[in-house]
Order: C-alpha cells, then structure tokens, then sequence
C-alpha cells in the first residue's frame, strides 16, 4: 500500500510541499483502492491497468505542474507510487494483472486440397477456400507459364541407309471405290499395291466418219471331215481374215432302225451244167436227195 514514505520533499516551503504531500498522499490511497477494488472485483487485466492508469490523469488536472509516469511490473507484485518535489513528477509502478485460465482445446481443423486449375499466361496465382474455417478445402488457380525462347538447332544426325520403293499390284475397284495405296513392303523397302476404282461408263461418242472401202474378200471352202456320232459341228478358218479358207468338221448321223424284209425275188437262170459224177458219187447223192 502506498503512503508518506514513498515521497521525499527538499527544498525552503515546507508549508507547500506537505500541503502536496498530503494531496499525494490521498491520491495514492485513491490508487490503492482501486487496486483492491479491482482484484475483489476479478476484472480482467486490461480493464484494472486502465481504471488505475487514470489516477496520474486526475492528479495531473489538480495540480497542472506536475508530470506523471506509469511503469507496468510484473504480476503478483505491489502497486508503487513514488513523488519527486525536485521535478515535481509522480511515478506509478502498476502489477501487470493474473494470467487468465486456459482455455478449453478446439477441435482440429483439417486443410484438403480440392481444383487445381491452369489460368492464362501471365495471369496472377490465386487460392480461395470453397470449405470452411475449421476444414479448409483449398482451390489453386496456377497460371501458364510463358512460351519460352526457342532452342539452338541441333546437330544433324548420321544419315540414315537410302530407301528403296517399287510397285507391287495394281487392282480395279469397282465404279465409286476409294483409290488406296499399302505397303506390302518395309519402312526401308516399301513396295506399294495399288487398288484404283474402275471410271464410271462414259456417254456414247459421235458416229465417225465412213472409213475408206477396203479390199474384197475371199471365202473358200476348205476340208469337210465326218466327225464321230453326236460330236459338234466345228468350222475353222485356215485362211486369213480377208482370204478365209473354212474347215468344216460334220458329225456322222446314229444309225436308223432294220428296215422290213423285201418281196422275194425273181428266180434267176439256170446254172451251167456241171461235170457228170461216178457211181460212186451218185448212191450219196441220191441218199442225201431221198
């Protein structure tokens, strides 16, 4: 608590100092009050140091000549006030109020991230959170970066072995087909077979003009040969297209049905007569004729 002897006085007018003296003094015990007033009361730090910052002010405004300062200590420690008459400066060391009691734990927050999307070139990088405070979803907008300068030209590389290409088939397609072309070959070696479409029939050309008359032609007949029965008939040409010679080969007929037996004939002239016979040739004879 403060009181008389935290003030020392010097000087020739007592008179004047103790009548400040005793003006110090009841500011003090102000002071000290309302420190007591304020830890009976269990304000809270800032609102004590305020109340007791206050009290210089008030002295200040009674005396006008004199200078205050205030001086925080630290908690637990006593209030001082101390008066100075050489310089006419009031000191105030006020205790720094008790730490309050900790608070209860909060929950975890959790940070995820959620877009991630690619801005324009030159554009500013921008984060927002689509979540909430306590579970913070992040969403990135990362701009493109700028098209760098062009790289040095690089070596020419080894020349590579010479290619060799050639035809392989060439196919019609049919009218209104696509043209195709593959490579039944290699990379190195190609062979290309080509399937091309047949064109469409084109409209009928002019008559043309009458030829010259050509020379006369010749036909003759040249071999006539019976070919076997039920063979084709067959005709060649053994001349030429002006002078034709034609072979014909003809098949033979089948073979008609046995006709029916003729009238008998007329009888014929007597024969010579022969050789008159022997006895003997006559006894068989006349048997064979009996």
């Amino acid at each position: 608590m403060a009181n008389s002897s935290f003030f020392k006085t010097s000087g020739s007018s007592v008179t004047t100092e103790s009548t400040i003296q005793s003006s110090v003094d009841a500011a003090a015990a102000s002071a000290a009050a309302a420190l007591v007033s304020q830890n009976a009361a269990a304000t809270s730090a800032t609102d004590a140091a305020a109340e007791v910052a206050s009290v210089p002010q008030t002295i200040a405004n009674k005396f006008g000549a004199i200078t205050t300062s205030t001086t925080t200590a630290a908690e637990g420690s006593s209030a001082v006030v101390s008066y100075s008459s050489i310089n006419d400066t009031l000191d105030f060391t006020i205790p720094r109020g008790d730490t309050g009691a900790t608070g209860a734990t909060g929950t975890a927050a959790t940070i995820g991230v959620g877009t991630v999307t690619t801005g324009a070139a030159g554009s500013s990088v921008t984060i927002s959170n689509s979540g909430n405070s306590g579970a913070a979803v992040f969403d990135f907008t990362i701009p493109q970066g700028i098209q760098g300068i062009q790289g040095i030209q690089g070596i020419q590389g080894v020349q590579g072995p010479s290619g060799t290409i050639s035809v392989g088939t060439v196919t019609t397609g049919s009218p209104g087909s696509s043209t195709t072309v593959t490579n039944s070959g290699s990379n190195t070696a190609a062979t290309f077979d080509f399937a091309i479409p047949r064109g469409d029939v084109g409209a009928t050309g002019a008559t043309g003009a009458t030829g010259a008359q050509g020379p006369a032609g010749t036909i003759g007949v040249g071999t006539v040969t019976t070919g076997a029965a039920g063979s084709s008939v067959a005709i060649t040409n053994s001349g030429s297209s002006s002078a034709a010679t034609l072979n014909f080969t003809i098949p033979r007929g089948d073979v008609g049905a046995t006709g029916a037996t003729g009238a008998t004939g007329a009888q014929g002239p007597q024969g010579i007569q022969g050789p008159a016979g022997s006895d003997a040739d006559a006894i068989p004879m006349a048997i064979a004729l009996g």
